[in-house]
C-alpha cells in the first residue's frame, strides 16, 4: 500500500511535480484493487485525465459516486479524499479542500505523507504559516524510507518558503531558513528545484549580512534560464537579489558555462545578446 501511495501521488500531481515520476516506476502493478477488479491506480489515472481536459466537476462527481465507492472497497479511501481535495483546490473551494485533508488525516494511513504535503501547500497559499509548517514538519518527521526523495526535497523547499515569508517580519527566522536549506542543499542536486534552493539560500544568507558568491555563481552559470535569475544578465556584479547588487564576480569558466547552457536550452538569441554585451564591456 505504501508503494501505491507513491504511485498515486505521482499520478495525481505529475502535472505539477514532474520529479516524482521516477519514484513510482512499476508501482501501479502493485496497486490495491476493488472487489470489482478495478485498480485504484486506474481510477486515479482517469481522474488526472479529466483534470487535464478541464473537466474537474465531472471528476468530482465520479469520486463522490462510483469511483469513490470502488476506492473505498480497494481500501484506498484516503487516496480518493486526496484526489477530491486537489480538485476542490482547482475549483477555488479551499475550505472544502481543507476539510477533505483533515478528514483523511483523522486515522493513520499509507497516504499521510502525501496528504500532509498537499495540505501544507494549501495552508501556505491561504497564508496560514503555522498550519503549513506543522504539515510540512509532519512529512519531514516521518521515517525517511517512507518518504520519496523527490517529496522530501520539495517539502524542505516549501517549508523554507513559508519560513522566509515569516522572516520578512521576524528577521531572526532567516537563520533557521539557512540551517534548513544548507543541510539539504546536496540532496537537492539533480532535482528540478535545485535552482530554487540556491536562490532562497542566497537570499537568506544575504539577509543575515553575508554573501555567498559560490551560490550566486552556481545559479548564474548553471541555471541561466531559471525564473529566479530571469532578470540577470552576463555582468554578474550588476545582477541583483532583493534589489541589491550581488557584488560577486564570475570566472571565465562561469561565463562560458552560462552561454553554453543558454544555447542548449534553445535561448540562442539571448546568448548572442549576452555575448555582444560582454564584448561591448570588453569582458
Amino acid at each position: 500500500m505504501k508503494v501505491f501511495a507513491i504511485c498515486f501521488f505521482t499520478i495525481l500531481l505529475s502535472h505539477s511535480i514532474g520529479e516524482a515520476r521516477s519514484e513510482a516506476a512499476g508501482a501501479s502493478q502493485r496497486a490495491p484493487t476493488s472487489s470489482q477488479g478495478e485498480s485504484a491506480a486506474v481510477i486515479l489515472t482517469r481522474v488526472r485525465e479529466l483534470l487535464r481536459k478541464g473537466q474537474a466537476e465531472t471528476a468530482l462527481k465520479r469520486l463522490d459516486g462510483d469511483w469513490g465507492q470502488q476506492l473505498k472497497q480497494a481500501q484506498a479511501e484516503p487516496a480518493g479524499r486526496l484526489a477530491k481535495a486537489r480538485i476542490l483546490e482547482s475549483l477555488n473551494r479551499q475550505s472544502d479542500a481543507v476539510a477533505e485533508y483533515s478528514k483523511a488525516l483523522e486515522k493513520r494511513n499509507s497516504f499521510e505523507t502525501q496528504l500532509r504535503f498537499a495540505a501544507g501547500r494549501l495552508y501556505a497559499k491561504l497564508d496560514k504559516p503555522d498550519l503549513a509548517r506543522e504539515s510540512f514538519n509532519g512529512v519531514l518527521s516521518a521515517d525517511k524510507k517512507d518518504v520519496p526523495s523527490a517529496i522530501r526535497v520539495r517539502t524542505i523547499l516549501e517549508l523554507a518558503k513559508v519560513m522566509a515569508k515569516q522572516a520578512e517580519a521576524k528577521p531572526k527566522i532567516w537563520r533557521d531558513v539557512v540551517k534548513l536549506l544548507q543541510s539539504a542543499l546536496k540532496a537537492s542536486r539533480g532535482h528540478e528545484v535545485h535552482a530554487e534552493y540556491l536562490y532562497l539560500l542566497l537570499r537568506a544568507k544575504r539577509a543575515q549580512g553575508t554573501s555567498d558568491c559560490r551560490l550566486a555563481r552556481d545559479l548564474y552559470s548553471k541555471y541561466p534560464a531559471a525564473p529566479e535569475g530571469a532578470s540577470w544578465g552576463p555582468l554578474m556584479p550588476l545582477n541583483k537579489v532583493d534589489d541589491k547588487k550581488l557584488s560577486c564576480s564570475a570566472t571565465v569558466k562561469d561565463i562560458q558555462t552560462r552561454l553554453r547552457r543558454l544555447q542548449l536550452l534553445g535561448q540562442i538569441d539571448r546568448a548572442l545578446k549576452e555575448i555582444k554585451e560582454l564584448r561591448t564591456k570588453a569582458v
